[in-house]
């Protein structure tokens, strides 16, 4: 019912000043005066809301309050609004139990998971109180507030309060403190300790009050409260009743209970209203899920508990005013204020726009505001910091957000996340909705200290939060900002940097809060100057006014008859090398080449490699590698895009029927060393070109990188002054020469006369060749790549002291190119460097800027306590600077995130013929005049030491099935299609947890969209071809004219069957018809894409079965992923795949397959049963192995409960047989998988057949979890009682006292929440992390599915606990260990094998090995093992 307000103004005002006064506790008010400048906050504003709303029996908002802040301006409101009648929470009638609140339901889960919520506070009386007294006024207080004598549990699946009668169970501890005050102050903290224990939420009291009685000073007063009963607001409520009491005036009026409350919010959840506040929350987190990415000391764990750090900061009186006036002028709250200054320091820590944090909101509603209970709850909020906005313009956009939370709060907030991260099918435990929360205590008015953790103390709770923020507002006027920080993640260093930095952040807010948001910095004076004059103090006079051919001809006149290169077979001395280059030079001067001329090379590894470069050197050109291995369009483009006028190869090696268009020299023709042997005249200088190096582009063509002669002699002078390189010394030389790495290999060995080894080519991937090499040549200096490295120690390892001794003559070992883990780091110092004190030195730096322009030696503090977990890429070298930018190229200060700048005379002179691309990426330097910087486009940031961190690129990137994928790459050969006019990759959420890779186009002449996925197909890898391609009529765009994501509709998954989709054949009628049933579908299309209406990696699988079964095809499952529709499906059956024997029944799967003459390889199911882990290393191994999978169970087969390992390898191999006969076998076993494939080749070899390989994935040894079927009365006991807190189900439990394993109670426990039809969420608190990574993403949308996986599981894990084999393999093994897994023993393996096991070990974790990046380094070791090995 609407109506108008008919009361008088003035009577109107009167009501509004006795309001304001009770709310804000004042004696006096205006009606023109300001209500944040009379002490208002946004936890009264929400008080105010609820009294005028009762008062004046009409309905106002919290930001009807904000937008009329004097009590004129309300009463104009109140007089003119026409609003609802507002209806208020009611006593509600005597009941057993109670619901509990949204905020009590939250930390009952907790407590009953292991986490106190218990706070103390502590209070000087100058006076002494009788304990009797104290007591009988608590008995009054008790019986007042029925929440003081209230239990908790669970009856019938929820958790309720149960209130009990007001018998005499309280007492009071008191203690007498000692007269000798050097006594007390121990006294008092064993007191503490007393009362500070934990409670029991099915028993009272929780809360305790102790009193300690000082002599001659008065008393302590101790109230010690478990946070299911009260917040900060009831402890000021306990002393107000304890002083009216104590001083026998009447008590506060009580009109509800805190049960009252709860049962309104109960009623609440029923209602549309509550629908409406759901929605909000929905709508806030819709889209993007958020994830604050913070610079973290250690990565993250999935501890359920962590310890946390505290670090406090004082704010003076002064300040504190400073931050009121300014949220006044802005007509915002300090909490406001300080919310949206707290938000952009995590903008600028970041360097995101998009800004999730948790705050903590109280509301009380009228007839509550003298009732105890905890009406606190942290709510989430969002809001954006975009750079261009003035600070003020951003603050009123949080101070909107910040009224509409505060609006929204009633609402079960957590069972809301709990939704949102379900749709999104991610973890609320691992995906949360903040990581980040900034609380403001004011309930209080003023705050004593003693509420406050110190910084001395270490907190153990919920590891659910990183950094959780408090503002406490002290009774002296000042403030305090207390951090508790996640001890696991940071070092106390790095919160008290954070702490400077936002105090920083503040003041220059407050000095100009009109400034842009992208503007304010955190650096301060002192890091500035740190950074630009200490960090980069790197000024040097190397010589670098130099050619490279100047100083080798320098170094030849000296040391002539010294050996300069060699190989194996033959070497050159200085002055050979020397005549046969100048003879080829005046060859190439005479063809044209001078200064800026370039000149092809296009030669293998070799001395006639270095003789070549010398001579383009020496007649002045510059050099541009091409690989032997380049596809013929990419020579001819580098060519044709640099000019190059010659270009030199080996006649031998041409590309048959090949001619370019510049001339071309054959390196072998003897007539090219004819001519004069001096030293020609110099023709190029300094700043001259001396190579071009094409990398890949993002858009797909080469981009051609030119690099000065000074530039390099300048990286090569620095190395010779960092490393000392001499005479004795030898450099190998085993990069390609394509890659800039080759480019200090090639040309740093001779300017102090030492020599360069060549490796053979195509042996850099060889440990054996290159331990061979070195040792026969003493080299002394050599380069790797950090995963070759590790292949390289990981061969070692096994015989770590003979193959050390080999490698005895080497001095530095440099890596980069790729992430340098610590794992490597330790295992290198553990072997050479403690062996032979050889030393780990790791470089960073792009092709852009000359080979690299950072080091790190990490051999430097090998042995010390604390290794790193990121290990730098060093300090910049000589002449080269280092900066770290924001988005507006503004200095980050030490451990905040930013672009890696390089500026120096290393930088690059530029791209060829890109002159855009160019002015993009190579800039001025603002800080030094005269240089130029390239933006690298990699992320990184400061250590305290003056070291850079490397965190990884900042191009967008996206995950499907784990695997990183660069949406701009698929929009650009999307565009390279002519009927493509526009085109958008983006990744759409399709159903709850379904995620899927689509590409939006907007299309020419009626392209449709099986027409492009086609095109795709044969340009992208299969992983990168879009699951949905939709064509639109534009693609929408955002403010600043980009495309907008978040606006492209998401992809209808149905089935349209046209006229034309309907099958035309026996074999597409038979292929709807396998679909549909797999699928269960009622009908299909022929032409629908199988994934758009329910197909995965299961499904696939089964799918691939059935056509085997039924039309007797033994396809591919790789060919079901590229062929996604049932007509692709029947033209490929058609034409390309040789029909198997019919209704064949192998019974196993053809996952890819490879060359005719190519070897089966035979992969065994994980622990999961599963063999989809396998598809993508398949797919890497191209046409090297045909893959079948191996299952644990097929269509139509039930699984056999107690199987042993020895019955399972029996039945695997029979159906292996089915497919080869006769050995060798080649096996491969990932985690269970591998030893399942021990057990197979055991049985293969008992009947007289071979085994060629043995891969064991990660796979632990036999008998390496037997403890799971070992009793073990505590453990067990222990996981009995996490069972009893968390399940209602207390008579099964009981029966639970026979099981004396784990496995027992795991089995249990899977078979009765699976009667009791509970799923994937209910089981994942309780079932070990590792059972639960291994059930299919694919099963735990579905009950069947998931316990079917859940018992799989269980079943292989005893069957794997209970084997142990007898009898040793003869195979070959290769153990290939995950780098960061933990489960696996190097040399476990070896008493089950006759031979010594090879050991590999790869980049990754157990399950990040299957996925890329992590999978490339896995296919590469299945690259070189095998028929490849002789060990």
């Amino acid at each position: 019912m609407h109506r108008t307000i008919q009361t008088h103004r003035d009577e109107i005002e009167e009501k509004l000043k006795a309001v304001w006064r009770e709310v804000l506790q004042i004696d006096e008010v205006g009606i023109n005066d300001h209500f944040f400048e009379v002490g208002g906050h946004s936890l009264k504003a929400l008080e105010l809301e609820v009294r005028i709303g009762i008062e004046f029996d009409t309905e106002i908002s919290l930001e009807n309050i904000f937008g009329n802040l004097t009590i004129r301006e309300l009463a104009d409101y109140i007089c003119s609004s026409e609003e609802d009648k507002r209806s208020v929470i009611k006593p509600a009638p005597e009941r057993a139990h109670y619901p509990v609140s949204w905020t009590q339901k939250n930390m009952y889960f907790s407590a009953v998971s292991g986490i106190e919520q218990y706070v103390m506070d502590m209070r000087k009386l100058d006076y002494d109180i009788d304990p009797d007294d104290l007591e009988q006024a608590v008995y009054t207080i008790i019986k007042r507030h029925r929440l003081l004598r209230t239990t908790f549990e669970i009856k019938d699946e929820e958790v309720v309060q149960i209130v009990h009668d007001e018998s005499e169970w309280f007492r009071i501890k008191v203690w007498e403190a000692p007269q000798e005050k050097e006594l007390q102050e121990a006294f008092i903290r064993n007191c503490v300790g007393e009362l500070n224990q934990p409670y029991s939420l099915q028993e009272l009291p929780l809360f305790r009050i102790g009193l300690i009685r000082v002599p001659r000073q008065g008393c302590l007063l101790l109230i010690h409260f478990h946070h299911i009963i009260f917040d900060a607001y009831s402890i000021k409520l306990v002393y107000q009743e304890l002083e009216c009491i104590r001083q026998g005036r009447l008590l506060p009026p009580l009109h509800l209970q805190y049960a009252d409350y709860c049962v309104w919010q109960k009623e609440l959840e029923a209602t549309g209203e509550y629908e409406s506040r759901r929605a909000f929350w929905l709508d806030m987190f819709a889209g993007e899920h958020p994830q604050l990415n913070l610079p973290l000391d250690r990565p993250r764990s999935n501890r359920l508990i962590s310890a946390y750090g505290v670090r406090n900061i004082r704010l003076k009186r002064e300040l504190i005013e400073q931050v009121n006036n300014t949220a006044t002028r802005y007509q915002a709250t300090p909490s406001i204020f300080l919310t949206a200054v707290y938000g952009l320091f995590l903008s600028k820590y970041t360097a995101q726009s998009d800004i999730s944090l948790g705050i903590l909101s109280s509301r009380r509603y009228s007839g509550l505001e003298n009732s105890i209970g905890v009406f606190i709850r942290p709510v989430p909020i969002r809001f954006q910091a975009a750079a261009d906005q003035t600070f003020s313009g951003y603050l009123q956009q949080v101070k909107k957000q910040f009224i509409a939370v505060l609006e929204h709060q009633e609402c079960d907030v957590n069972e809301i996340e709990e939704e949102i991260c379900r749709q999104k099918g991610v973890s609320r435990a691992e995906h949360p909705l903040y990581r980040v929360s900034l609380n403001f205590h004011t309930e209080l008015e003023s705050i004593l200290e003693s509420l406050i953790s110190g910084e001395d103390d270490v907190v153990e709770t919920r590891n659910t939060l990183d950094i959780a923020c408090g503002f406490y507002m002290l009774d002296t006027g000042e403030a305090c900002l207390n951090t508790e920080y996640n001890l696991e993640l940071f070092d106390p260093g790095t919160i008290e940097r954070m702490g400077e930095h936002f105090m920083g952040l503040l003041h220059a807010v407050l000095s100009e809060p009109e400034g842009k948001v992208g503007r304010y910095s955190l650096l301060s004076h002192e890091e500035r100057h740190q950074i630009l004059h200490v960090f980069n103090d790197t000024a040097s006079d190397l010589v670098a006014e130099q050619t490279l051919q100047a100083i080798f001809e320098q170094q030849a006149k000296k040391a002539g008859d010294n050996i300069a290169v060699k190989d194996k077979d033959h070497s050159l001395t200085y002055q050979e090398l020397n005549h046969r280059s100048n003879q080829l030079s005046r060859v190439l001067m005479d063809n044209g080449v001078g200064a800026g001329s370039v000149v092809g090379i296009r030669l293998e590894r070799s001395l006639e490699m270095m003789v070549g470069l010398l001579a383009i050197l020496k007649a002045g050109g510059a050099y541009l590698p091409i690989g032997t291995d380049y596809p013929l369009d990419r020579v001819s483009f580098v060519l044709e895009d640099s000019q190059a006028r010659v270009l030199l190869v080996d006649a031998a090696a041409t590309i048959e029927g090949w001619k370019p268009e510049c001339l071309m020299l054959d390196i072998q023709d003897p007539s090219l060393y004819q001519g004069d042997d001096a030293n020609p005249e110099p023709r190029s200088g300094p700043g001259d070109l001396a190579y071009i190096i094409y990398t890949s582009g993002s858009t797909g063509t080469p981009k051609g990188v030119m690099v000065e002669h000074r530039s390099v002699v300048n990286r090569i002078a620095w190395m010779h002054r960092q490393f000392p390189i001499g005479e004795e010394d030898c450099i190998l030389q085993k990069t390609p020469y394509t890659f800039d790495v080759s480019v200090w290999e090639l040309f740093g060995w001779y300017y102090n006369g030492a020599s360069l080894c060549f490796l053979p080519p195509d042996m850099e991937k060889d440990p054996e060749m290159l331990l061979t090499t070195i040792a026969r040549e003493q080299v002394t200096l050599v380069h790797f790549v950090p995963s070759l490295l590790n292949g390289l120690l990981s061969y070692m390892v096994p015989r770590a002291a003979s193959e050390g001794e080999r490698l005895s003559s080497l001095r530095y070992l440099f890596v980069s190119g790729e992430t340098l883990l610590s794992g490597t780091v330790n295992l290198f110092n553990q072997t050479l460097f403690s062996a032979n004190a050889t030393r780990l030195i790791n470089l960073y730096g792009p092709t852009e800027a000359t080979v690299e322009v950072s080091w790190f030696d990490c051999s430097e503090t090998s042995g010390e306590s604390g290794s790193r977990n990121l290990i730098p890429i060093g300090k910049p070298i000589a002449n080269i600077r280092l900066y770290i930018v924001d988005r507006e190229d503004e200095l980050q200060p030490i451990g905040v995130p930013g672009e890696l700048l390089i500026s120096g005379i290393g930088v690059a002179r530029g791209y060829v013929n890109r002159a855009g691309l160019t002015a993009d990426k190579f800039v001025q330097d603002p800080w030094v005049k005269g240089n130029r910087m390239y933006r690298t486009g990699d992320l990184a940031r400061w250590m305290p030491d003056g070291n850079i961190g490397y965190l990884g690129r900042m191009d967008g990137q996206v995950k499907i099935s784990g695997v990183r994928i660069e949406l701009g790459e698929i929009e650009n050969i999307a565009l390279q299609c002519q009927e493509v006019e526009a085109a958008v990759a983006a990744v759409k959420e399709i159903s709850a947890g379904d995620q899927a890779l689509c590409l939006y186009y907007v299309p020419r002449h009626g392209l449709d969209s099986e027409a492009l996925r086609s095109y795709l197909a044969k340009k992208l890898p299969r992983l990168m071809v879009p699951d949905y391609i939709m064509g639109v009529p534009k693609i929408p765009l955002n403010s600043s004219g980009k495309a907008d994501r978040r606006l492209l509709p998401v992809p209808e998954v149905g089935v349209h069957q046209a006229g034309d989709d309907l099958p035309v054949d026996e074999a597409e009628l038979q292929l709807a018809g396998i679909c549909q049933d797999v699928l269960h579908l009622a009908a299909i299309g022929v032409r629908t894409n199988l994934f758009s209406v329910g197909a995965n990696s299961l499904k696939i699988i089964l799918i691939a079965a059935r056509i085997r079964q039924d039309m007797g095809v033994d396809l591919p499952v790789s060919e079901v992923y590229m062929k996604q529709t049932i007509a692709e499906l029947a033209a490929y059956i058609r034409t390309e795949v040789s029909q198997a024997p019919p209704k064949s029944e192998h019974d196993l799967i053809l996952i890819h397959k490879g060359a005719p003459e190519a070897p089966f390889l035979f992969l065994i199911h994980d622990i999961s049963g599963s063999i989809d882990a396998y598809f993508g290393l398949a797919a890497r191994l191209g046409d090297k192995y045909t893959c079948y999978g191996v299952p644990a169970e097929t269509t139509g087969r039930q699984w056999r409960h107690g199987a042993t390992v020895e019955e399972l390898a029996g039945t695997y191999l029979a159906r292996i047989k089915k497919i080869q006969k006769d050995g060798p076998y080649s096996l491969a076993g990932w985690s269970l998988g591998g030893l399942l494939a021990f057990e197979i080749a055991k049985q293969i070899e008992a009947e007289g057949d071979d085994v060629s390989m043995l891969a064991l994935i990660d796979s632990s040894h036999p008998g390496m979890l037997r403890h799971l079927q070992t009793p073990d009365e505590a453990e067990v006991e222990s996981f009995r009682r996490q069972l009893e807190e968390a399940l209602p189900a207390y008579e099964w439990i009981a029966g639970l006292r026979d099981e004396t394993t784990l496995y027992g109670i795991y089995k249990e426990l899977a078979r009765h929440m699976e009667a009791s039809g509970l799923g994937y969420e209910a089981l994942e608190a309780l079932l070990p992390m590792d059972i639960m990574r291994a059930i299919p993403a694919y099963a735990q949308h579905s009950t069947n599915d998931f316990y079917h996986y859940v018992n799989l599981f269980i079943d292989l894990q005893h069957a794997y606990v209970h084997y142990n084999p007898v009898r040793k393999v003869f195979a070959q093994a290769y153990l290939i260990k995950a780098s960061e897994s933990g489960g696996v023993a190097e040399n476990g393996w070896n008493a089950f094998l006759y031979r010594p096991v090879i050991f590999r070990e790869v980049n990754g974790d157990h399950y990040s090995v299957f996925r890329e990046p992590d999978l490339a380094g896995l296919a590469e070791v299945f690259e070189t093992i095998g028929v490849q090995d002789t060990e």
